[in-house]
Order: structure tokens, then sequence, then C-alpha cells
């Protein structure tokens, strides 16, 4: 008689699951070769507008200006930076209004 083999219980749980049928997503159907297309985008319409020039101003006019501003102030301590925006906004609508 043979000698009787000792049972392995991890080796018959991997067995069976191995043995066990994996379900599986269903294969989507493959597309239509129109669907696959690149698309075609609408032609641009044409721009009207010129584009505005840009206007130049001093440098040394701004800072002028700006200090003008807190002349105004009565040498209060402000905004500097919005004396100057304010001075060269004023100064760029003069010369587009030219």
């Amino acid at each position: 008689m043979a000698p009787r083999k000792k049972s392995n219980p991890e080796a018959e749980v991997i067995a069976t699951a191995a043995a066990t049928p994996v379900a599986t997503k269903a294969a989507k159907p493959a597309r239509a070769a129109v669907a696959a297309a690149p698309k075609r985008h609408k032609k641009a319409t044409p721009v009207t507008e010129t584009p505005a020039t840009p206007v130049t101003v001093d440098l040394d006019e701004i800072a002028s200006l700006a200090y003008s501003y807190y002349v105004e102030r009565g040498y209060e301590p402000g905004d500097p930076i919005a004396d100057w925006f304010r001075a060269e906004n004023e100064l760029r609508g003069r010369l587009v209004a030219s």
C-alpha cells in the first residue's frame, strides 16, 4: 500500500479559486467609423474692428500728475499706486480724446 499524502488546505483553496470562472464585463460593441471621424468646426467670423493702437504716455508726466494729487490732498499719506494709475488713466484719456 502507498503512503497517504497529507492534505494542504492552502493548496486546495488556490486550486478551487483557479478553477472558478471570473465574471468579466461584456465587451463594448465597436463604434461606427463615422463617429470616429474628426469633428469639423465652424469657420471663425472675421473681426471687423481694428485693434486699438497703444497710447504711450511719458512716465515723467504721470509722475508729475500723481504728485499733484498728493499735493492736492495736503501732503496727507494716501495710496501712491492709486495716484499713479489715476494719473496714467487721465493722461491716456486726454491723448485719446485729442
